[in-house]
């Protein structure tokens, strides 16, 4: 197992720097640079100016020697200092990453509460009514994108019912909103996955003879559910956070 896991680790190593690489590329595509958006606000500025700035900031190095500068220095802890402010990113990161954690937990909550009892009656009605308009549900949750679900939640929860404000707020009540926004999308895909899982497991022959024994189904079911809610919660985990540290 330690073998097969250092493997994996070896193998993993060549895609991060691959996208770290990447990325760095892509930032320097633009025809404006960091320095030409440093002083766009500031009107007409020399040359000389943008040239000493650059010198300053490192930025007339050739491409590889900056990118290879910045990997060895996130690799020793310094991820460097905002271009705009001159804050260190680590205690920009530091500072959103506490109401990230919060807004990760509330939608975890929210997806388990929504796509467990779900999955468990469509799979129990299966093709029932109550089946098909779970599966229709489920099916226009996952095809609306998530910024469309996030602006039909203010639209109706802040601007009609005056439930919510608009631009948010501190507590409960300014996370609720975008925690369902990312929570209604994934309960989506899982209320599927859940189903399947679960009519995959009640056909098989030890469930058939539980169920001819006379033992309820609430304990029949519950062995075969519970690995599944912690498959699926991991997954959501990983999911959300990396979503909410791109897009904080």
């Amino acid at each position: 197992m330690n073998v097969y896991i250092k493997h994996r680790f070896l193998l993993l190593l060549p895609v991060l720097l691959g996208i770290t690489f990447f990325t760095f590329v892509l930032m320097q595509l633009p025809a404006d640079d960091t320095v030409d958006m440093m002083y766009k606000a500031s009107g007409a500025v020399s040359e000389t100016v943008k040239a000493a700035a650059r010198a300053e900031l490192g930025l007339d190095r050739p491409l590889l020697v900056r990118y290879l500068d910045w990997l060895l220095a996130v690799c020793s802890g310094d991820m460097g200092r905002s271009y705009i402010s001159g804050t260190p990113v680590t205690a920009l990161f530091v500072a959103k990453l506490q109401p990230t954690l919060y807004l990760t937990a509330l939608a975890l909550l929210l997806t388990a509460c929504i796509s467990v009892p779900l999955g468990i009656v469509a799979a129990l009605r299966h093709n029932r009514c109550c089946d098909h308009l779970i599966r229709c549900c489920a099916f226009l949750g996952n095809s609306l994108p998530g910024f469309f679900i996030a602006l039909l939640l203010l639209y109706c929860f802040a601007l009609k019912l005056n439930f919510f404000t608009v631009l948010g707020g501190s507590g409960f009540g300014g996370l609720l909103l975008p925690a369902l926004a990312l929570a209604i999308p994934m309960s989506a895909k899982y209320i599927r996955h859940i189903r399947s899982n679960i009519l995959e497991e009640i056909n098989r022959d030890y469930v058939a003879g539980a169920l001819v024994r006379g033992i309820p189904k609430a304990t029949v079911f519950h062995p075969a559910f519970s690995w599944q809610y912690a498959h699926y919660f991991i997954l959501l985990v990983g999911r959300l956070a990396v979503r909410r540290n791109c897009n904080y």
